[in-house]
């Protein structure tokens, strides 16, 4: 089991000055169990988005982890960028327990304002309708594609 944090610092001209430039701002967190990938959360600054990729079945402790690296990112996102738009890759996420689930839509909940956006890569349309039912925060949207998931971010 391997965790990996690794903290780098990007600024831009209107990053806010309210937050002290020696702040580690974390761009890459990637968390492995037994040689599997559970995910990866980095901010791009360049796109300005925060990028996830998910996989497997989670614990949840292993769920925990990944709502503070995702809180992490988003506080990151939201104070260089003033916005938030998040695009996650889980088409390997196998389907999650009850008790994940309902833990990830609290924390969904808890972390994202209503002008935030969240583009959802799904691998079948099946999942998509599945999750559109499922979404409580209103700028999260499903795609089979991560070009129609970055176009919709962009827009």
């Amino acid at each position: 089991m391997e965790i990996r944090f690794v903290p780098r610092v990007h600024l831009n001209a209107s990053f806010s000055a309210a937050i002290s430039p020696s702040a580690l701002v974390p761009t890459a967190l990637k968390r492995v169990s037994d040689g599997v990938i559970l995910y990866q959360i980095r901010l791009d600054t360049e796109a300005m988005l925060v990028r996830g990729e998910a996989r497997d079945c989670w614990s949840l402790d292993e769920t925990d982890r990944y709502i503070a690296a995702l809180k992490s990112c988003v506080v990151a996102s939201r104070a260089m960028f003033g916005r938030v738009r998040v695009l996650v890759d889980r088409r390997d996420v196998s389907i999650q327990s009850a008790d994940v689930a309902a833990r990830l839509a609290v924390a969904n909940s808890a972390i994202f304002q209503a002008d935030d956006r969240i583009a959802l890569v799904v691998d079948s349309s099946l999942t998509k309708a599945s999750l559109r039912q499922r979404m409580p925060h209103v700028g999260t949207k499903a795609f089979l594609s991560i070009t129609a998931a970055e176009t919709w971010l962009i827009a």
